[in-house]
């Protein structure tokens, strides 16, 4: 049984936009109403907040890469300990993209294949 509708959403539409519905609905043989339910169904939104923490992780590795760079032209036993402390956190900025981006895992991680 379905759910006793009982909210409601009204907005305008320009006589295009109406008449546009109205065919829609029609060639759907659905009444405007289901055709809006079943398009509000079918809706996926998109967050770009994901998008930005990828780059960011990427920019960071960036950053510590060619920090790294820079340290290596020497690598006295000191340099060394600071060569692996840049290694380290660029293997913590990978783990953490993985938990963000887990369909690029195997990009990242060839060994794990997307499993995380």
């Amino acid at each position: 049984m379905a759910a006793k509708r009982t909210k409601s959403v009204c907005f305008r539409l320009s006589a295009e936009e109406h008449e546009l519905l109205r065919q829609k609905a029609r060639l759907a043989g659905l009444s405007q109403t289901a055709l809006l339910r079943d398009h509000l169904n079918r809706t996926r939104i998109y967050n770009h907040k994901e998008k930005q923490l990828w780059f960011a992780t990427l920019l960071s590795i960036r950053k510590l890469l060619a920090a790294l760079a820079e340290k290596a032209t020497g690598y006295a036993p000191a340099d060394a300990v600071i060569a692996t402390a840049y290694l380290a956190a660029i293997v913590r900025r990978l783990e953490q993209l993985t938990r963000y981006e887990g369909q690029h895992v195997g990009q990242v991680f060839p060994s794990r294949h997307g499993d995380q």
